[in-house]
């Protein structure tokens, strides 16, 4: 669908051959970033929780996304913008395991990625935050970290 939208765009806008003359994909990949995290929460609540997942480009607004537990501690689907799991540890504990696909930034950029656990008071339980620092490629950038 993102390639139709980019054809159409180029069609109407006038593109220059740069876009495959580069060897650059037309559709940007999503990239795949983990957070693993253990709470200090009973894996017993675990269904009672969601994980908010925001990435904020630089002089953009935040772009957020909330996946939320299911009864064997899944969250979303490998088509959602995160997904993962609620998992019990050795001590009964919860530990997040989460995947969130990040679409790339603009050359030479940084993306702020924040995910949040909120139990069902909307608490914060968990925050973990990092920079992923985009190439300086044309096109097909790639980020400097694969897990924050």
């Amino acid at each position: 669908m993102r390639a139709v939208l980019v054809l159409t765009a180029c069609m109407l806008l006038g593109c220059d051959s740069a876009l495959t003359d580069a060897g650059c994909a037309l559709d940007t990949p999503d990239h795949e970033i983990e957070v693993k995290r253990d709470l200090a929460v009973d894996f017993s609540n675990a269904p009672k929780l969601k994980v908010e997942a925001c990435a904020t480009r630089e002089g953009q607004s935040p772009t957020c996304t909330t996946a939320i537990a299911n009864a064997d501690g899944s969250l979303g689907t490998p088509e959602d913008a995160a997904h993962g799991k609620l998992v019990r540890t050795a001590d009964g504990k919860t530990r997040l395991e989460l995947v969130v696909h990040l679409g790339e930034g603009e050359p030479d950029s940084t993306t702020v990625l924040v995910v949040k656990v909120l139990d069902e008071t909307d608490k914060e339980l968990l925050k973990a935050e990092g920079d992923i620092h985009w190439s300086d490629d044309a096109c097909n950038r790639k980020p400097d970290k694969r897990s924050i």
